[in-house]
């Protein structure tokens, strides 16, 4: 048996949820004058900017779709399911893993499950292949606040209204804290870590055998990181307490290494000095920069850009102008995609397989 698994990049919405009417730069929409600079467009760029928020994992014996994850389901990512020819189209779906609870990462899980349903009627998917109730991956805290019925609120259904009875939680919260790996196929298993980005939230490593068994031969391996504020460093602030997560050596260093394929976030390329950002506190240190020099992936795909740090000064307003060029940071905050992929290459030693994601990237492993 010698099965490939293809990694389908999805969504493409706003890399922020905007609420109407709130005048933050985040969710106004930057307002060109007549003789507009340089940096309002970037600015306007920035506020414009799509962001990739879900990946589908499927595995393939011999041309045929065996096995179906979907990592998250924010905005845009219906839309890829149905429309774009990739390994995921038309595909039943075995399992979601949700990493945390923001609405561009959930806010589709409404209208997927109802899909689904449908098409369990309509006998596109027979019982046997597309299960329902869904099971959903997550930790206890995110189910409770964020995707099912709150326990200690009975009548506070969360965010998700309508899904509650064709959803399933299988609380990955344990494992987290063990960084221990669940088996959700015979060929592929996945590790959730524990992520400071979210209250409960969690990034997560798939490790994928395509002898068709983690018994037999080498796994490859794939990091989901998106939406990475930090890991935990022990501190009394972080939400995961008790755990301290090195990148840069233990055992996440260890699980990380050398991956096959990273698909990562990129709040921030790395920390410069004066330089506030969520990955620039003392007791965590890197940015994405780092965590590509330290974990060397033989290939990386940034999923969900907003550049919104790399822009950011230390009193939490924009840097603009010739500020914004001095900050230390290659890819200099919200920029087109051409623009940023070539300050990634730059960035980066010659030989860097390095690349921006986009909605129908598919990557085959095996």
């Amino acid at each position: 048996m010698a099965l490939k698994l293809h990694i389908v990049i999805h969504g493409a919405g706003p890399a922020f949820v905007r609420e109407p009417g709130c005048p933050c730069v985040r969710c106004a929409e930057p307002q060109l004058g007549n003789k507009p600079s340089p940096q309002d467009v970037a600015d306007l760029l920035a506020w414009a900017r799509g962001a990739h928020t879900s990946a589908s994992l499927v595995i393939e014996n011999d041309g045929i779709a065996v096995d179906h994850t979907l990592v998250d389901c924010g905005m845009g990512v219906m839309n890829n399911l149905a429309a774009l020819a990739t390994p995921a189209r038309g595909q039943p779906i075995a399992r979601v893993l949700v990493t945390h609870g923001h609405l561009d990462h959930i806010a589709g899980i409404d209208g997927l499950l109802h899909s689904l349903k449908k098409a369990r009627t309509a006998g596109d998917f027979s019982e046997d292949e597309q299960p329902l109730p869904l099971p959903l991956y997550t930790t206890q805290r995110t189910w409770e606040r964020y995707l099912g019925p709150n326990p200690e609120q009975p009548g506070d259904a969360g965010i998700l209204h309508r899904a509650h009875d064709n959803m399933r939680l299988v609380d990955v919260t344990a494992a987290a804290r063990a960084l221990a790996p669940i088996v959700v196929h015979p060929a592929l298993h996945i590790t959730p870590i524990p992520a400071e980005h979210l209250d409960g939230g969690v990034n997560y490593l798939c490790e994928f055998w395509p002898s068709g068994g983690a018994s037999r031969g080498t796994a490859l391996r794939v990091g989901l990181c998106w939406d990475l504020r930090a890991f935990p460093a022990g501190a009394a602030t972080d939400y995961w307490q008790g755990i301290a997560l090195d990148p840069r050596a233990g055992t996440l260093y260890e699980r990380m290494a050398g991956l096959d394929l990273l698909l990562i976030e990129m709040t921030n390329w790395r920390p410069a000095p004066g330089h506030i950002s969520f990955e620039a506190d003392p007791a965590v240190g890197y940015g994405v920069r780092d965590l590509i020099d330290a974990w060397a992936p033989r290939q990386t795909r940034i999923v969900h850009y907003s550049g919104w740090n790399d822009r950011q000064s230390t009193n939490g307003t924009w840097l603009r102008g010739e500020a914004a060029t001095r900050n230390g940071n290659p890819a200099q905050g919200p920029v087109s995609d051409r623009q940023l992929r070539r300050a990634l290459r730059a960035a980066l030693p010659d030989g860097t397989a390095i690349d921006v994601g986009q909605a129908g990237m598919s990557l085959t492993l095996g």
